[in-house]
């Protein structure tokens, strides 16, 4: 995590009110200069585990342009909304554009794919 490589999610058995619940923690990592930021996320542990659906280490995941801009306003911070409205698409074209970035990047969230195209040096 400290070079700001992404790291395989941990399965958790949590004890709850309403019983045994199973959770995948991941770490996400983002470095900003000298700055590092790390998140942990929580989530209900899917199957197959997360470690057999990492994503694989190598070169940066081809996208298109559209979705290189889109990415891009994701990194600023920019809704889906203001997104549609700045590029003159819809709504729903956008989030079948992040879909994808999500499926090309093995993210999970945009959070997790803006971070995970800092470390492949596609943003």
């Amino acid at each position: 995590m400290r070079e700001g490589r992404c790291v395989a999610a941990t399965n958790l058995h949590v004890r709850t009110r309403g019983g045994r619940r199973r959770l995948a923690v991941e770490t996400i990592t983002t470095i900003g200069g000298s700055d590092r930021l790390f998140l942990h996320v929580l989530r209900d542990s899917p199957s197959p585990p997360p470690e057999t659906r990492a994503a694989p280490a190598g070169p940066p995941p081809r996208l298109t342009p559209r979705q290189l801009e889109i990415l891009g306003l994701l990194a600023e911070g920019q809704p889906v909304k203001t997104i549609a409205r700045r590029l003159g698409l819809m709504e729903t074209t956008v989030r079948n554009h992040i879909r994808m970035l999500f499926l090309a990047l093995g993210a999970h969230s945009q959070l997790e794919a803006v971070a995970r195209a800092r470390v492949s040096g596609l943003i």
